[in-house]
């Protein structure tokens, strides 16, 4: 740890450049930073929370830290009176930058990547994807930061509402901020195949206390699933049920105090997590009973086309036998074709295909019958040549001529 004690106990201004500097190269826009925007918000409700250019974006309090390319930073969330003595007690790597809530002694600690990790969807399948998340989860809990917190908008540390310290001026690599971590992935499966079961449940009281250090995340959770049960059975308009949701999570917070000292969630914080659930609930899942009239017609569909496919393979299979041993009886035909292919299915075929093929007999017959008009007999054509060429041209001339 000793090369970890390069400490100063405020961000100057070359800390203070240096971050920038940092941040912009995490996002990997090299020289074209005026072009850069960033997403930052005025408060943690999310209130203008939009994507800034990035002079203006370090002038609010809350910065997202990361693009949504890579990751440079691990950002973590301490809910509670932090000390960084206990990192020494711990033997944790200390942060590059601790940024403080000066009213609770809360924090965010973050720590620099050596070489960011990408984090698109179309890597998350890759072991350096999944050394990195086992390192952040390793580590997050060694701190016993929030495991609820997201990450995606955190203390600037340049803002003058924070007082900001920098512990380490030199970025890490994944495998120095494990020296000292029990990665231990098969148990962090359990635990969060176990956290998922905890939070599907039927009861509000059981919600409270439920995880120490939850956030919204577990609130919404909670909530969501009561949400898709309700909109199941729910007889009312839209409005109704997002109502309903809105103080669905306002009962749940209740019942569960805001885990950040004394501090609550706004009322604003409370509909905002509600109409979420709400809206998303009513557009994406239909009542069962609508449900059932929909898709019973078309599974009645489906169901009748198969149907007619299966027994049009039957009919031509039974026409192609038929034509190949003219002489055959039914039985005999469904004897040899064997499962699926009983007497009275053949004789139901046999039928079909007589008929067909007398219809089709008697279409080629008329057929043949306006071919035979359209084209006159050789007497006709005599007569023609002998009522318009000879009587025209008169008698006495064919006499001559003869």
């Amino acid at each position: 740890m000793g090369g970890n004690k390069n400490v100063s106990f405020a961000v100057d201004g070359t800390s203070a450049l240096n971050y920038k500097e940092e941040l912009i190269k995490s996002y990997n826009v090299g020289q074209n930073s005026e072009f850069l925007k960033i997403r930052s918000a005025e408060d943690k409700g999310r209130n203008a929370n939009k994507s800034r250019i990035v002079e203006k974006a370090l002038k609010f309090p809350y910065i997202a830290p990361n693009s949504n390319f890579n990751v440079a930073w691990l950002v973590f969330d301490i809910d509670r009176e932090f000390n960084p003595i206990e990192l020494e007690d711990k033997n944790i790597a200390y942060p590059n930058y601790v940024v403080y809530n000066t009213e609770n002694g809360h924090a965010h600690l973050w720590y620099q990547l050596k070489n960011p990790v990408y984090c698109q969807d179309n890597f998350k399948a890759s072991k350096p994807y999944k050394y990195y998340k086992a390192v952040y989860k390793a580590l997050r809990k060694a701190l016993g930061a929030d495991e609820h917190f997201g990450g995606k908008l955190c203390k600037n540390p340049l803002h003058p509402q924070w007082k900001s310290i920098q512990l380490s001026n030199s970025a890490y690599s994944l495998s120095e901020l494990s020296a000292h971590l029990d990665l231990n992935w098969k148990e962090d499966r359990k635990a969060r195949y176990a956290r998922k079961v905890s939070v599907n449940t039927d009861v509000v009281e059981e919600f409270g206390g439920a995880e120490k250090g939850s956030r919204n995340s577990s609130l919404f959770d909670f909530c969501r699933f009561k949400a898709y049960a309700h909109r199941m059975t729910a007889d009312c308009s839209e409005a109704e049920f997002v109502e309903w949701c809105v103080e669905c999570v306002r009962e749940a917070d209740k019942n569960n105090p805001s885990p950040i000292g004394e501090e609550s969630r706004g009322e604003q914080e409370i509909r905002q997590i509600g109409e979420s659930i709400g809206y998303w609930t009513w557009a994406n899942l239909e009542p069962l009973k609508i449900k059932k009239e929909k898709y019973d017609d078309k599974d009645r569909e489906r169901s009748l086309k198969v149907r007619q496919k299966k027994a049009e393979k039957k009919l031509k299979k039974i026409e192609r036998y038929m034509k190949k041993h003219p002489d055959a009886s039914n039985r005999a035909i469904s004897r040899a074709l064997g499962e699926g292919y009983s007497t009275d299915t053949v004789n139901r075929a046999v039928k079909i295909i007589k008929v067909a093929q007398a219809a089709k007999a008697e279409q080629s017959k008329e057929s043949a019958a306006q071919v035979v008009g359209l084209v006159p007999p050789q007497t006709m054509v005599g007569e023609r040549f002998v009522n318009q060429v000879v009587s025209s041209a008169g008698a006495s001339a064919l006499g001559a001529g003869g």
